[in-house]
């Protein structure tokens, strides 16, 4: 696999990723700055992890423990890189294995939180990063709701167009959806991502906050946020 290194957040984060495929972009940052029911002692799980850009953000933004599961070969190769170079050996723990089998990894309500960021889209497409081949959103939500503590959240990003699929399967599978964030690309412009919170086993109502516009001065903001927090 080709791949680039390169330094983020000001040098503060050193990441080696795909030249081609999936890779770091804003939209990763926005969901970890977005995300709910994270603290400093929460155990984390990152489902898909791929070369690890949410653990580590997650972490250094947090200070949480994270476990961080990936079944691909070259992923988990670029993970183990990413989290020795960043000296997160102690936080970040990369777990070999598929989520669709989740039973075989971890026992049931482990974990207090589970952040996700599935492949956008549904199967029928060659790019087997950004596009559903065997494991749907299903498995990824499934997952969750197994490994995910009574009153635990469940935390996920996706186009804003398969939002109904989302709350479908997240309630079929004890997951409330309680929070929701939509990301916009700009102001006159249809919604692009949506991030949800759900709380396991809540009846939580739903709260749809105001939205965030990704071409103003406040990603800048965030961006800012995460250089400010890590040390």
């Amino acid at each position: 696999m080709e791949y680039k290194e390169f330094e983020f957040l000001r040098g503060k984060l050193r990441l080696r990723q795909p030249v081609k495929g999936h890779r770091l972009s804003i939209v990763e940052v926005l969901f970890v700055y977005f995300a709910r029911g994270i603290k400093r002692k929460s155990k984390v799980l990152d489902l898909g992890a791929g070369f690890g850009a949410l653990s580590l953000l997650l972490t250094l933004r947090y200070g949480c423990r994270v476990w961080a599961l990936e079944r691909d070969k070259d992923m988990l190769e670029l993970l183990h890189y990413n989290v020795q170079v960043n000296g997160l050996l102690d936080k970040i723990t990369p777990v070999e294995g598929d989520l669709r089998y989740i039973d075989k990894l971890f026992q049931k309500q482990t974990f207090d939180v589970v952040i996700a960021n599935p492949p956008f889209f549904k199967d029928g497409f060659p790019k087997k990063y950004h596009f559903e081949t065997d494991t749907k959103l299903e498995d990824f939500v499934r997952a969750a709701s197994y490994v995910m503590k009574d009153g635990g959240y469940f935390n996920v990003i996706l186009p804003a167009h398969r939002l109904t699929e989302l709350v479908t399967i997240s309630i079929y599978n004890k997951l409330s959806p309680c929070n929701m964030k939509i990301l916009y690309s700009k102001e006159n412009k249809p919604a692009k991502y949506i991030i949800v919170t759900c709380i396991k086993n809540s009846r939580c109502l739903t709260s749809i906050e105001y939205p965030f516009f990704m071409d103003t001065q406040n990603t800048k903001s965030v961006l800012q946020s995460f250089c400010d927090i890590i040390t």
